[in-house]
């Protein structure tokens, strides 16, 4: 996830379709020059989630992807299907000041 500012909120959607609070995911950035990857780890297994921006701030998502490791021990790397603007690094940033949610889903999760 390669963002600036400070931290919108992460939920994940639970199996009865309820928001799982996972993590901030934008932490201790806020300027351009700033700008990296970061990784979180999630409690919850999906590829749906929602970002909320709870502050009064604004954030800017360059991109993002799930990192998966299955069972095997192998590690995936799946894609946003839903939002072009999330589906690779570009400089074509999602955008979110406070108030705003966002659907995101992600490639679906191996079997």
């Amino acid at each position: 996830m390669l963002a600036h500012n400070k931290c919108p909120f992460l939920y994940s959607y639970g199996e009865g379709g309820q928001l799982v609070y996972e993590n901030t995911f934008i932490y201790m950035l806020d300027g351009k020059d700033k700008e990296q990857t970061q990784i979180r780890e999630l409690r919850n297994v999906t590829n749906k989630f929602m970002i909320k921006e709870l502050e009064p701030e604004t954030s800017y998502i360059d991109s993002m992807y799930l990192l998966a490791e299955l069972k095997s021990g192998k590690k995936v790397k799946l894609q946003v299907v839903d939002n072009p603007a999330l589906q690779k690094n570009d400089g074509k940033y999602l955008i979110t000041n406070k108030g705003d949610s966002v659907g995101i889903e992600f490639e679906s999760l191996p079997k």
